[in-house]
């Protein structure tokens, strides 16, 4: 299975947040995908030009507080908007 990297580290209860923001995220998978490629396929209207699929969202604050509910607290590490502007960073 491919995964993608997020700013959340589930296993060591760890996560980093842009402070001050609440970033919502969009989870697709691929039976997302598939139920509107089959509803295109079936469809005999015309097919809107400007449309979009995605899946379940959720900000950066329910997300944690999820984390949390099932795996205990998490350290959190909040990083400013002017540092991650910087060249010269390290956690």
């Amino acid at each position: 299975m491919h995964t993608f990297g997020l700013h959340y580290d589930l296993k060591n209860r760890r996560a980093i947040v842009v402070e001050g923001e609440d970033v919502v995220h969009t989870f697709t998978t691929v039976q997302d995908v598939a139920k509107v490629a089959a509803e295109a396929i079936d469809y005999d209207g015309a097919w809107p030009e400007i449309g979009g699929i995605n899946g379940s969202t959720i900000a950066d604050s329910d997300l944690l507080r999820l984390i949390e509910s099932i795996r205990g607290n998490t350290r959190l590490t909040k990083l400013s908007e002017t540092y991650l502007n910087t060249s010269n960073r390290s956690i």
